[in-house]
């Protein structure tokens, strides 16, 4: 009889301290509440916030990540489908800023690789005038004399 008591009391003990574990947070995801920044939008955007708005993590991969991210948080934000105005102007914002800073970044890797095309092709030819040059099999010409 004791054993029921007990496993009732056990199930409400377990129940409250799952309870109170999600509710801190320890437990799950956290709130819907908590996700949000506090506070509004800054003056000037600015790269840390621009990410922040798009959902995406500073990574060596937020160039590919970039357009995925914005068209799916414009699908839930676009004004002709019931979203703000002004956060559509903040998401496009945001998308234009990080297109603009990552793209300087790339005009530097397409330098060096145009840099990196040219020193191969460069050396392609000086390994094929060292080996036709030094080839045995090269016609010798005949001396005049």
């Amino acid at each position: 009889m004791a054993t029921p008591l007990l496993v009732g009391l056990g199930a409400i003990g377990a129940a409250l301290a799952g309870r109170h574990l999600v509710r801190t947070g320890v437990i799950g995801a956290r709130r819907g509440a908590d996700q949000w920044v506090k506070g509004g939008f800054k003056a000037k955007l600015d790269r840390k916030e621009a990410i922040d708005i798009l959902g995406l993590k500073d990574t060596p991969q937020l160039r590919t990540r970039l357009k995925d991210a914005h068209r799916q948080i414009m699908i839930s934000n676009h004004p002709d489908r019931g979203g703000s105005p002004y956060l559509a102007s903040k998401i496009n914002e945001a998308k234009d800023l990080l297109e603009k800073l990552e793209g300087k970044g790339d005009s530097v890797y397409r330098l060096m690789d145009m840099i990196w095309s040219v020193q191969i092709v460069s050396l392609t030819y000086a390994f094929f005038a060292v080996v036709y040059f030094a080839s045995p099999l090269r016609p010798i010409p005949h001396l005049e004399g």
